[in-house]
């Protein structure tokens, strides 16, 4: 239907303009209007009055932000613990409530005095300990079983 309405249109327009007698040049079209199914799929599409779709879901609620810990620890056999939860590869990761937490740091390893310490978490962070080694009572004079140093007993015998 479109495609004859164009089609009258420039043959109207040629008309108007040329005239009805053939002059030198001109230029003479043939318009076929398409076949009744064909003039639909050719015709531009009318947008249908759809019903507006309602409003997608809002997102969930994210969750509570997290804030990486990243501990450097000496010595490397070390095992940290935060909250009671290890911390694999020297990592973990804390939950943040109102964007802080405060967290239970502990630090261990053999021949070296225990590190523990509450430690308020606002965001990602890199956290050094360094253990202090456990100091080795060394016993002077080498006597065994006996009594060494001041106020010591004496045999006088």
């Amino acid at each position: 239907m479109v495609a004859c309405g164009l089609a009258m249109g420039v043959f109207v327009g040629l008309v108007v303009v040329r005239g009805t007698g053939e002059a030198e040049g001109a230029v003479t079209a043939t318009v076929t209007p398409a076949p009744p199914s064909k003039q639909a799929e050719a015709a531009p599409a009318v947008a249908a009055a759809e019903p507006t779709p309602p409003p997608a879901e809002p997102p969930p609620a994210a969750a509570d932000p997290t804030a990486l810990l990243t501990f450097n620890v000496s010595p490397k056999n070390a095992v940290v613990t935060v909250d009671g939860s290890e911390a694999a590869e020297g990592k973990a990761e804390v939950s943040l409530k109102e964007g802080k937490a405060r967290v239970r740091l502990v630090a261990k390893a053999d021949g070296y005095k225990s590190y523990e310490k509450s430690h308020l978490v606002t965001g990602d962070e890199a956290i050094r300990i360094d253990l202090v080694k456990k100091s080795r009572r060394s016993s002077s004079g080498g006597s065994k079983g006996g009594a060494s140093g001041p106020g010591g007993l004496i045999d006088l015998r």
